[in-house]
């Protein structure tokens, strides 16, 4: 939690984060525009994927499934307390299964590095909400 700090020339007390100018608000704002573009980029890319693997239509949707299981594994994994799972690793996680999607090493492959880049964002989604939480105090809940 931030410090408060007396403001002597109007005898009140501010706080350390000015909201919509601070730093957390705009890095936290930031990651979830990454996220954003990350998800919506899938969409556009279903059609490549049924071409390139020769799938049935419908079949490239799993790989939002797997996407999704991913984030929900690093959402638990982080909520559980496993060490180690912060905004760098969930950097990292998106940018080596986003990197391997491109590669496009095989179906299943392309799967698995869809549940990584899954795994950053639910790790990105945790870290920020937690971050929002404890760094606006009392507006915690409203910046989240």
């Amino acid at each position: 939690m931030r410090h408060r700090k007396a403001d002597q020339s109007k005898g009140a007390f501010v706080t350390d984060q000015q909201g919509f100018l601070s730093r957390l608000f705009i890095s936290g704002s930031l990651a979830f525009i990454l996220i954003g573009i990350v998800g919506s980029l899938y969409g556009v890319a279903l059609p490549a994927f049924t071409r390139a693997y020769g799938l049935a239509e419908g079949q490239a949707g799993l790989i939002l499934t797997t996407h999704a299981l991913g984030a929900v594994a690093a959402v638990l994994a982080a909520t559980l307390g496993a060490p180690g799972l912060g905004a760098r690793t969930a950097t990292a996680l998106i940018a080596a299964g986003a990197a391997a999607i491109a590669l496009m090493p095989g179906w299943t492959l392309t799967l698995a590095a869809s549940s990584i880049v899954g795994a950053g964002f639910g790790l990105i989604a945790t870290e920020v909400n937690r971050s929002f939480l404890a760094g606006f105090g009392p507006r915690g809940p409203g910046m989240v």
